[in-house]
């Protein structure tokens, strides 16, 4: 269990409910560098897009690791790392079997089901999700011909 060896977390987490007491650092968007570095953290976890936390980071020497989130085998292989670095291996493979194990199950239940389609919409900026995610071209902003 790393409960009493986390010291702090992001302003939006919120799992376990334990995270809610510990000392928030800010976002993604607005790390608090002040803060992060008075906690003198032994390691900090990272995404890749966060250049300015990384560079923060080794500017002070601080540990850190660069953990990818963007599938969910990115999330399992990033609690495998945390798993290994903090030496709670053992336990983070629990917790991967568990979520594999949930997933295969929904997986299982779902494949014969009807599939809606989705769109996914990121951003606030003018820009048409289907430009953003697919590269196909924007028509947000264009006047009808």
């Amino acid at each position: 269990n790393l409960d009493d060896r986390v010291v702090g977390v992001t302003d939006f987490c919120n799992y376990p409910p334990e995270a809610k007491q510990k000392t928030r650092l800010g976002g993604f968007l607005d790390p608090n560098f002040e803060a992060i570095a008075s906690l003198k953290p032994d390691m900090v976890f990272i995404l890749p897009e966060q250049q300015n936390v990384r560079n923060f980071l080794k500017e002070m020497k601080i540990p850190f690791r660069i953990v990818n989130n963007k599938t969910v085998a990115d999330i399992l292989g990033a609690i495998k790392i945390i798993g290994n670095v903090c030496h709670v291996r053992k336990q983070a493979m629990a917790l991967v079997d568990s979520l594999a194990g949930r997933i295969e199950k929904i997986r299982k239940l779902t494949q014969e089901k009807n599939r809606p389609k989705v769109l996914v919409s990121i951003g606030r900026g003018t820009e048409c999700a289907a430009e953003q995610i697919c590269g196909l071209p924007s028509v947000v902003g264009r006047r009808a011909r």
